[in-house]
């Protein structure tokens, strides 16, 4: 199979959608503010390659407790993985 990102367009085409993400997902542990371990799952949305686009990659972090949190689009993922707002986690 193509890149997935590449496919985009064609979703987009096809679906008569006018913006789709390739997701991709982790789930992971971290530990809460008060030291309590919390499962997160961390997902990495990519828009794709596409002209005028202020950043490709978003990402959302969400807990197990339903908590959720985002950050601000970037054109790398380290970036946009920097940006979420993880203390909004607990």
């Amino acid at each position: 199979m193509e890149n997935a990102s590449s496919l985009i367009p064609a979703v987009n085409k096809f679906g008569g959608l006018f913006e789709a993400y390739h997701v991709t997902s982790f789930i992971g542990y971290r530990n809460r503010k008060d030291g309590t371990p919390q499962k997160v799952t961390v997902e990495i949305h990519d828009i794709g390659d596409q002209d005028g686009n202020i950043g490709r990659y978003s990402c959302v972090a969400k807990s197990e407790d339903g908590t959720a949190t985002l950050g601000n689009a970037s054109d790398s993922i380290e970036a946009a993985l920097a940006q979420v707002h993880w203390h909004k986690l607990g």
